[in-house]
C-alpha cells in the first residue's frame, strides 16, 4: 500500500486521517486487526472509521510519496492494479524519455511495474 494524506498515532497504531464536514475528526482503516472499540463500518465497504479528538494523538503528520524510477522522481499515485503503479509528472522531455502518455494538457503518466519504483515517503509533522 502506498500511503498519501494525513496520519496519525493513536493509542500507538499508525492510522489514516480524515476530517468531516461537520468539523470531527476521524481515524480510519481497512485492517481489521486495528479495529477496536468504537469502530464502525457505516456502509459495509469494509472501511472502518471512529470519531476522535485531536488530543488523543500521540502525533500527527502528512505523507507525500515520490518514485524513484530510472534514476529520476515522478509523482506517484496510491493506486496500484496488478502488480502496477502509476507515475506521473510535468516534465515534458523526461515524459518523452520514458515514453509516458499525456493524460492532461502539461501532464504524463506511465504505469510501471511496482519493482521497478523506489517509493520515497516524505513525512511532514504537524504540530499538536
Amino acid at each position: 500500500m502506498i500511503k498519501k494524506g494525513h496520519y496519525g498515532i493513536y493509542n500507538g497504531t499508525e492510522y489514516i486521517l480524515t476530517r468531516a464536514m461537520d468539523g470531527n475528526l476521524y481515524i480510519g482503516t481497512r485492517d481489521l486487526s486495528k479495529v477496536r472499540d468504537g469502530f464502525i463500518d457505516k456502509h459495509g465497504t469494509g472501511a472502518y472509521k471512529k470519531r476522535i479528538k485531536l488530543e488523543e494523538l500521540t502525533d500527527y503528520y502528512t505523507i507525500e510519496p515520490i518514485a524513484e524510477y530510472k534514476g529520476h522522481q515522478f509523482d506517484i499515485s496510491p493506486r496500484e492494479r496488478n502488480g502496477k503503479v502509476s507515475l506521473g509528472t510535468g516534465n515534458n522531455s523526461l515524459a518523452k524519455k520514458y515514453d509516458f502518455k499525456m493524460i492532461d494538457k502539461y501532464y504524463y503518466e506511465k504505469w510501471v511495474p511496482k519493482e521497478e519504483v523506489t517509493i520515497i515517503e516524505k513525512r511532514r509533522d504537524i504540530k499538536l
